[in-house]
């Protein structure tokens, strides 16, 4: 069965970068906080509104119809962090990446 692709999505290009930090520090400030649930809000709306369905939705066993973990970590990688990994002589390296939801496909 072919796959149907969608995206890169216009409402995800030139976005603010989110403080994943300040939004997840112990006081964390409102406004960071409603920073990260618009963005989440954002995701959600826009797959939805392009058709989009989690896993099991045509079978109806789905387990979370409004993707909350999936975006969640989605928004959490789209801020720069490091993963470790190793180069090809098997020597540790790490390397700060981010997601960047301008190239988001679906």
């Amino acid at each position: 069965m072919p796959r149907h692709i969608i995206g890169p999505f216009n409402e995800f290009q030139d976005l603010p970068d989110v403080d994943i930090a300040a939004a997840y520090a112990e006081d964390a400030s409102e406004a960071a906080i409603d920073a990260l649930l618009e963005r989440m809000e954002l995701i959600r709306g826009v797959l939805e509104s392009a058709g989009c369905f989690c896993v099991g939705h045509a079978a109806g066993t789905e387990r979370d119809s409004e993707w909350g973990a999936d975006i969640s970590e989605l928004v959490d990688r789209c801020a720069m962090h490091e993963i470790h990994g190793r180069d090809t002589d098997g020597q540790p390296t790490v390397e700060n990446v981010c997601i960047k939801l301008s190239s988001l496909l679906a």
